[in-house]
């Protein structure tokens, strides 16, 4: 009788179990990768919606430059790029200060991507570089003046003159070419100093312990004001921030500031002050030594009532300006006139209007232009005289002044404020 073969059931018990550890193991593999395969897909869905809201974004910047007249002011606008759902945008136009800042925020579902810049317009016409209107002077050059350039000249023209013994030292009188300028200077745009005068934002008093302060431009302008002396000393402050005082400002050289506007009668920025400022004043603006005011700083002066002492805009010596600077006055008078002095060794890089007399000791690299020259020497007084200045024609095409003299349709972006 044959015997009955004996099974092992723990064997077999033993190897179901790892059979089922490992079918266990496959599975949580598997269905890992099939959640990673999905988790890809939806990270790419993802990126694809977010680098589609910010093509989008800087496309409505781009309508906007070319729609830009037409845009309305402080009104969101919706377009639809492309005429799909998902394309669609809001534009705004803002003013600050001397330039304005477009808002485009694109928007799918949930998400939004939102790009800021300071925008400026390009004039239409030939660069001048140098406008001295005519008031029956000729114009006299001594010393190493080199005016070059596009240039308005009185009917009168250009000569060489001999001035605290110095005689003119050039090859040429003008290194470009000459036209002739009119009695007065290119009417300025109204709409912009109507656009520099508007107040805005949320009101509230000016603190000095207010030391780090950033207002992102999708924010609302914080307005800080006061009837007192404001003194700006070691605050960090940028963004959209207005700082005024009915009395006067003062910038020390230990502040940090950048892209904010300050707004005052009389406005002091003291020796080796470095930053990103638009000053707006109405009576003095004294800018001095080894100051500099960086890309895309703005210098503004608008007289708005005789006073005994005279409104002028002063650089001191070592000065360098990126930007725009311009006076003018609202009550013009030819015996008291608005004045702008440029000092030894101070440059200023852009566009430079001042509807009165300019002394000019340093250099232009732009534009200027001037109702009349001035020169003070340690002997005498000379009218429509240069010594020693100097206006170049080396400015970088990116370079995008304030819409002074004409809104064109050639609006450029002046900088990315995000």
């Amino acid at each position: 009788m044959k015997s009955i073969k004996k099974i092992d059931f723990n064997l077999q018990a033993s190897a179901m179990v790892y059979a089922l550890f490992l079918l266990t193991v496959v599975s949580i593999i598997i269905g890992g990768l099939f959640y990673l395969s999905s988790l890809n897909r939806k990270l790419e869905s993802t990126f694809e919606i977010e680098e589609i809201l910010v093509n989008n974004s800087k496309s409505g910047i781009v309508y906007a430059q070319a729609n830009f007249l037409e845009l309305p002011t402080n009104k969101n606008v919706t377009i639809r790029l492309f005429n799909k759902g998902i394309d669609s945008v809001i534009l705004t136009k803002q003013n600050w200060g001397a330039y304005q800042i477009i808002t485009s925020q694109a928007v799918h579902n949930q998400k939004s991507f939102t790009k800021f810049v300071m925008v400026g317009s390009q004039s239409k016409s030939d660069l001048t570089n140098l406008y001295l209107a005519d008031q029956g002077r000729p114009l006299s050059l001594s010393g190493k003046t080199k005016i070059e350039g596009l240039c308005h000249l009185p009917q009168t023209g250009v000569k060489r003159a001999y001035i605290s013994g110095t005689s003119y030292e050039g090859t040429k009188l003008i290194y470009g070419q000459q036209k002739t300028s009119e009695k007065q200077l290119p009417k300025i745009n109204s709409d912009l100093i109507l656009q520099i005068n508007q107040s805005s934002g949320e009101q509230q008093e000016w603190n000095n312990e207010v030391l780090n302060y950033h207002v992102p431009f999708d924010s609302i302008t914080v307005h800080f004001i006061s009837n007192a002396p404001i003194i700006i000393q070691n605050q960090n402050l940028s963004g959209k921030i207005i700082i005024e005082s009915t009395d006067s400002v003062i910038i020390s050289n230990e502040a940090m500031l950048k892209d904010i506007i300050i707004k005052s009668p009389k406005i002091i920025i003291e020796n080796g002050f470095r930053g990103n400022i638009q000053c707006l004043a109405t009576e003095i603006i004294r800018i001095e030594e080894n100051v500099i005011l960086e890309y895309p700083s703005v210098l503004s002066l608008i007289e708005i009532q005789q006073k005994e002492q005279k409104s002028s805009i002063q650089i001191a010596e070592n000065t360098q300006i990126v930007g725009s600077v311009f006076l003018m006055s609202e009550v013009p008078n030819f015996r008291n006139p608005i004045s702008l002095d440029i000092s030894d060794q101070s440059i200023v890089n852009g566009f430079v209007y001042c509807n009165g007399q300019t002394e000019l000791k340093g250099t232009v690299n732009g534009s200027i232009y001037t109702q009349s020259f001035y020169l003070k020497t340690a002997s005498s007084a000379y009218q429509n005289h240069l010594l020693n200045a100097q206006i170049l024609n080396n400015l970088p095409k990116e370079f995008i002044p304030i819409p002074l003299l004409e809104m064109s349709d050639q609006i450029k972006i002046v900088q990315w404020l995000n």
